[in-house]
């Protein structure tokens, strides 16, 4: 699972986001709580700045960019980490 900053910390205006976000959090916690004895890893990938996009391309270079996450995700699916929610909040974390 994706998941966005605004479900650990307050975004001022993104209130139904923020509650949604952490929704999900609970989700993945309750998945991988339910799924411990099958051979099913849920996770949540945090991502905690802003994303650096094709369209976004003027962005501090610790943001995490749709790439690095691309690669994360891969890197979590390749992975035996189990619910768990990783924050990404820098670029430099991408394995």
């Amino acid at each position: 699972m994706l998941g966005l900053r605004g479900a650990l910390n307050p975004v001022p205006g993104s209130g139904p986001v923020s509650v949604s976000a952490a929704a999900q959090i609970m989700l993945q916690k309750v998945l991988a709580s339910e799924h411990q004895s099958q051979p099913v890893r849920v996770n949540t990938l945090l991502l905690a700045t802003p994303v650096k996009t094709r369209a976004r391309t003027q962005a501090p270079p610790e943001w995490v960019s749709a790439d690095g996450a691309g690669k994360y995700c891969v890197y979590l699916a390749q992975s035996d980490t189990d619910g768990e929610t990783i924050i990404f909040s820098n670029s430099n974390q991408t394995p």
